[in-house]
């Protein structure tokens, strides 16, 4: 792999720092599930909001039932409908908003309010090329990486991503399988990563979306629900 990602403990936040390989993450929670009783786990993995739970993170398409109701987008409460006007004038310095509807984070806009100005980043868009995509996921069929980064995703209904990843990781020609991903399986986790700023109901709620690594490389991949909004998690990347 590129490198794992070790999830930065935000000021306000208890998560503790864990890093985990995303399959291992899915044994362990189908263990745990088959061991002590499902309702009761479901229970806990609804309840336990940190990325220690393995249900905060997207799944291995195929294990991708969802525990509870999912929960809906929500309006953001801090930042505005639409993207605002780089140089318009914003309250709240520090606030970071982003917009857009891709299902990793690569192909939105993102802007932050600094000295009380909103300025702005938008994220280069890169999609992997024409054909290159199969026309439905075809999780662990053999795949051979392409010319475009091998962290952007094929994108599929019901949020689901596949990466032919390659041994080694991203060179281009590499064989390798494709991996494919749902959203987390908690569904006080939206299923699609929310945009910076969205609504939030659930505080201290961990959500990790993509492939182990994917915040290595996008502009976020895990988000934490604070003060009724969406924010970015944050990744330590380790090589």
């Amino acid at each position: 792999m590129k490198g794992y990602c070790v999830h930065a403990e935000a000021s306000d936040s208890t998560k503790p720092r864990r890093v985990v390989p995303r399959r291992a993450r899915c044994v362990y929670w189908l263990l745990a599930l088959s061991c002590s009783g499902a309702a009761e786990d479901a229970t806990t993995a609804l309840q336990s909001t940190g990325s220690d739970n393995a249900a905060n993170h997207s799944c291995v398409l195929g294990d991708c039932d969802v525990i509870g109701t999912r929960v809906a987008a929500e309006a953001s409460p801090v930042c505005p409908v639409s993207n605002p006007e780089a140089s318009s004038p914003c309250e709240q310095d520090g606030l970071k908003c982003s917009y857009g509807t891709s299902l990793v984070a690569y192909c939105r806009e993102y802007f932050e309010c600094v000295d009380h100005v909103w300025t702005t980043t938008q994220s280069s868009c890169v999609s992997q090329t024409e054909g290159f995509c199969p026309s439905t996921p075809q999780p662990e069929q053999a795949c051979v990486v392409g010319r475009i980064n091998s962290f952007v995703p094929c994108e599929y209904p019901g949020a689901v991503v596949c990466y032919c990843l390659g041994n080694p990781v991203g060179r281009m020609g590499a064989a390798g399988e494709w991996e494919c991903y749902g959203p987390p399986p908690n569904g006080n986790c939206p299923e699609v990563l929310p945009n910076l700023g969205d609504g939030c109901s659930t505080a201290g709620q961990f959500c990790e979306y993509g492939v182990v690594g994917q915040g290595c490389d996008a502009p976020y991949a895990s988000v934490y629900c604070r003060q009724g909004a969406w924010e970015s998690a944050g990744e330590v990347c380790v090589d």
